[in-house]
């Protein structure tokens, strides 16, 4: 199973990083990194990740809430913002770009597990009831075009339409199979304007009947669906004729009915391919095409058996016309031969001959009138049972398509709202002007007196004024709201007033017209907590078809109450940890201010070696003043002073007393707080703080070996990495001076290794005592004695080094004595 893919961003490289590597830790695959917010916009239209871990103050033009809105905007992707700014107006932003989750830095990896689940759970959430909506919308337009449609034809491109936009796809096809193979009954207009397919007389070929072979005929054969995503080289595949349009992604649901595959939906060339949630939107589509398709249909046979009882119809008349016209005939005759009685008289045997033909073709006629009175009866009587049959089909689809609207309206409602009283309210309400219900009401059940609370109601409300329901074992508690909740399913009652469990109610219910009334139980998680109760005005009004949809109305009300308290507990963790956060802060803020007070005490700690090593460097330079002026003084009483003495001893004067000022400047600038990070090299900083210190280690016969193999950059805080190298040349002067070696020695070497700066420390005083290696670090810890030390030195220099510049301070022993490196 591949691993869901996170794409971070993030301006600051180390920061993202980091953040990557924890990503990974929890199991999450890292999509990409980028510091700008149009190339994550780029980046998360282009890999679709599953979610964006966006920070708000990013490099570029677009910050992350701009960027986090086109993400959300075009690709419907969550975004998690990571921010260090918690200020209102940025939250407040924040949610107006409908962001999934807001974590504060810093963050520990809880945290970032905690809200990146929350973040998927809930965007999954959404996409099912987004996907849910539109499967629903869709068989909604099916059905509704099953009633507005003339031909199949045009049934079949309506249902295309809705095929094509809810999976994508560019043109598609809905096919029957048949004698002679499978018959195209409906072919969407952009797939067959783009084919090219010639017949025999290089006319473009009609669709029509096809043979089953291929992959679509791997749909037909095994009665299941299929996607490919590489059409061309499926096993099944058997190429495309000449002329057909390029086919590179393909999808294809079996139609069935009663378990019998009968034809097929086809798809194509959707951008990205197919996947699952595609097959599975095609698939619930299928049962209402087959349906409509099956009414339209019928429709279409009522219409042919009427059009033939008319014609039947027609013919009866015609024959009782024609016989009408012969008695007419045989009454002129008769009344000819009375007038002439003569021949009256002599053809007597040849009128009672015509009587009797004529009775027996009277009796004839009317037999024969009398056959197709009965059969015209019987059709009339099948055709009225056709009529009344459809009528009530067309009544069912009605209120099916309500229910529908009910339940994609419902959906709608979910999405939206954010609490449980709202949900409740707008259910009722969709129920009664939508679904056409007399009465909608949702209760809760109270735990301590088993009475169900009615929380939210539509319709004929008052009714619910003179009744009580609860769920016990009492009448009041077995009618379908109680029976629903008990256990935990539905109860159906479609003639409320004769059915014995609605027996407390039938008056009630009378005087508001309910006829019949379905109760559906909701649940939070497994637990039951009350029941949603529809009335109607009809009986026998709830069908096998109406239950499942009920059911899963029912299904997604408690899925929404499930969310709602999922979210109750997210927001609870989100306030708990955004306290906890803030709590961190303030800690940090604290520990950032105990810091800066430590770096100043170690500061004015190494002030008194400082003014130590300034009073080394001014004594040999104020003893070479006072000799020139004792000179200047000698020269003149022995009569040798001249301007060009004079010039020269006030050139020597000034190069002491620039070097005595150059050495309070170094002195200054080394106590001078460094406030923004800037580029220095390395040599130049610690040749400067060799400067202040080599008369002091000079005078305690202290020799410096300063190596430098190379001369790199540092981008960071000089006078603090100057203080560091401080600390530990004036740790290792302080362990020399104990020990007292022959030939006393720190040496000082610089070089580079891995792009890294490393400088190195070391002394020949014997080194540091195993037991205290791994506590010279740590604060308030000295071997000096409290005369001598704080205990702060050593300590702030690995908190300026590792925290501040982002390097590294070790510190080893070594033959001679102890070493210290220094890598940024």
């Amino acid at each position: 199973m591949s691993k869901i893919a996170i794409l971070i961003v993030e301006d600051e490289a180390i920061v993202a990083a980091d953040l990557a590597a924890k990503v990974r830790q929890l199991g999450y695959e890292v999509a990409g990194t980028t510091a700008t917010g149009e190339e994550a916009v780029e980046l998360a239209c282009r890999q679709r990740p599953a979610l964006v871990l966006m920070d708000i103050r990013l490099a570029g033009a677009m910050d992350g809430i701009t960027a986090a809105e086109q993400i959300h905007r075009e690709c419907h992707l969550p975004v998690l913002f990571l921010t260090a700014h918690s200020d209102m107006g940025t939250v407040e932003r924040a949610r107006q770009a409908e962001a999934f989750g807001y974590l504060l830095k810093p963050f520990d990896e809880r945290d970032l597990r905690i809200q990146i689940e929350m973040a998927l759970y809930k965007h999954t959430a959404e996409q099912q009831l987004r996907e849910r909506k539109e499967q629903l919308t869709g068989i909604n337009q099916i059905l509704q075009a099953a009633l507005a449609c003339a031909t199949e034809e045009e049934l079949g491109t309506a249902c295309l339409e809705v095929a094509e936009k809810i999976t994508q796809s560019k043109f598609g096809f809905i096919g029957e199979i048949n004698e002679s193979g499978l018959e195209v009954i409906a072919i969407s207009n952009p797939g067959w304007d783009a084919c090219n397919v010639l017949d025999s007389g290089e006319n473009r070929r009609q669709p029509g009947n096809f043979k089953i072979h291929g992959i679509y005929g791997r749909v037909l054969l095994a009665g299941k669906s299929l996607f490919t995503n590489a059409s061309a080289r499926h096993p099944d595949s058997i190429g495309l004729p000449p002329g057909h349009p390029p086919l590179a992604s393909f999808l294809g649901v079996p139609l069935l009915r009663e378990g019998r595959t009968i034809g097929m939906l086809a798809v194509g060339n959707r951008d990205g391919g197919y996947a699952q949630a595609e097959q599975d939107a095609l698939e619930a589509l299928a049962p209402s095409i087959v349906e409509a398709f099956l009414r339209k249909r019928a429709e279409e046979g009522i219409r042919k058996t009427a059009a033939d009882l008319q014609t039947v119809n027609s013919k009866l008349l015609e024959s009782r016309r024609a016989a009408l016209n012969m008695m007419e005939d045989a009454l002129a005759a008769r009344q000819q031969a009375e007038e002439t009685s003569f021949e009256l008289q002599r053809e007597i045997s040849q009128r009672k001959r015509a009587e009797e033909l004529l009775r027996l073709a009277y009796d004839d006629l009317e037999q024969r009138v009398r056959e197709r009175t009965e059969d015209l009866a019987t059709t009339v009587e099948t055709l009225l049972g056709e009529i009344a049959e459809r009528e009530r089909a067309e009544r069912s689809l009605k209120r099916l398509n309500r229910l529908y609207e009910v339940l994609s309206e419902t959906n709608q409602a979910i999405v939206r709202v954010v609490d449980h009283e709202s949900l409740f309210r707008d259910f009722c309400r969709i129920a009664v002007e939508h679904g056409g219900f007399i009465l909608s009401w949702v209760g809760l059940v109270d735990e301590e007196t088993g009475q169900v609370r009615i929380v939210a109601a539509n319709g004929a409300t008052a009714y619910l004024d003179e009744i009580r329901i609860t769920v016990n074992n009492e009448p009041t508690g077995e009618g379908p709201t109680g029976i629903a909740i008990r256990q935990g399913s539905y109860c159906i009652c479609n003639d409320f007033q004769n059915d014995p469990c609605t027996q407390p109610w039938h008056e009630q219910g009378k005087v508001h017209g309910i006829r019949a009334s379905a109760s559906v139980a909701l649940k939070e998680g497994e637990r039951v907590v009350g029941a949603l109760t529809l009335y109607s005005g009809e009986k026998d009004f709830f069908d096998r078809q109406h239950v499942a949809l009920l059911k899963q109305m029912g299904a997604d009300i408690s899925f929404a109450l499930d969310n709602f308290t999922r979210e109750h507990r997210r927001l609870k963790t989100e306030q708990s940890l955004r306290e906890e956060t803030l709590e961190r802060l303030r800690t940090l803020e604290e520990l950032r201010e105990k810091e800066q007070m430590l770096i100043q005490q170690s500061r004015l700690a190494a002030m008194g070696e400082m003014i130590n090593n300034i009073a080394h460097q001014w004594r040999q330079p104020l003893n070479v003043m006072g000799l020139i002026v004792q000179q200047m003084q000698l020269y003149y009483e022995v009569g040798t002073f001249s301007k060009e003495f004079l010039d020269a001893s006030v050139v020597k004067s000034m190069d002491l007393i620039n070097h005595m000022s150059h050495t309070i400047d170094d002195f200054r600038d080394f106590f001078k707080p460094d406030k923004d990070k800037g580029e220095f090299r390395v040599k130049e900083v610690i040749s400067k703080t060799l400067t202040l210190i080599e008369d002091g280690l000079m005078n305690q016969e202290i020799a410096i070996d300063f190596q430098c193999n190379a001369d790199p950059k540092i981008d960071g805080y000089a006078n603090e990495y100057s203080q560091v190298l401080l600390n530990i040349l004036m740790n290792a002067r302080d362990a020399l001076m104990e020990q007292g070696p022959k030939n006393a020695q720190i040496t000082v070497t610089v070089d580079v290794e891995a792009d890294k700066s490393v400088v190195t420390i070391a002394d020949n005083a014997g080194g540091i005592p195993e037991e205290n290696l791994f506590k010279i670090f740590e604060p308030y810890f000295t071997t000096k004695g409290p005369d001598k030390g704080t205990g702060v030195g050593l300590f702030m220099s690995k908190t300026i080094i590792e925290k501040n510049m982002a390097g590294r301070l070790t510190v080893r022993n070594n033959d001679g004595g102890a070493e210290f490196r220094i890598e940024v």
